[in-house]
């Protein structure tokens, strides 16, 4: 049986992949419980799918449910979704604050793995994967 279901982050926004109308974006979920790796899917909708994903913005939680496949000419594996909907929205962009002091931290800590969004409100709006390191004064240096 050929099911894929996937809950994760949309990668980037949704744009036009081949020449029948189908519409393509990345989804990430976690690798590993640590979220030292994160695993980028390809995710297709048919132009004939019932699934709406034109509205969906880098950040925000999806679940998709499809199957494998190949899509394109290079015959790429990628997620042919059948469904596709919207769990939660993405994160508003953070508010420019006035800065309260050093941004240097005053002592050795775990920075754990996160998403980030770059771009915001442009057409290269898209997320990545800050992977986890050591951040801190101890040699002045981040260590993975």
């Amino acid at each position: 049986m050929n099911t894929v279901h996937l809950i994760g982050l949309v990668g980037c926004r949704p744009r036009a992949v081949g020449s029948v109308g189908d519409k393509g974006f990345v989804l990430l979920t976690l690798a590993d419980a640590t979220a030292r790796r994160v695993d980028r899917h390809r995710v297709i909708v048919a132009a004939h799918s019932s699934a709406d994903i034109g509205n969906f913005t880098p950040g925000e939680s999806v679940y998709v449910e499809g199957r494998l496949g190949r899509s394109g000419e290079g015959g790429r594996v990628a997620v042919i979704a059948a469904q596709a909907w919207s769990i939660l929205p993405a994160p508003p962009p953070p508010a420019d604050a006035a800065a309260a002091g050093s941004h240097a931290s005053p002592r050795e800590h775990l920075r754990r793995g996160h998403a980030r969004r770059i771009a915001i409100g442009t057409p290269r709006e898209r997320l990545i994967w800050v992977r986890p390191t050591t951040a801190g004064p101890a040699g002045h240096s981040n260590r993975h």
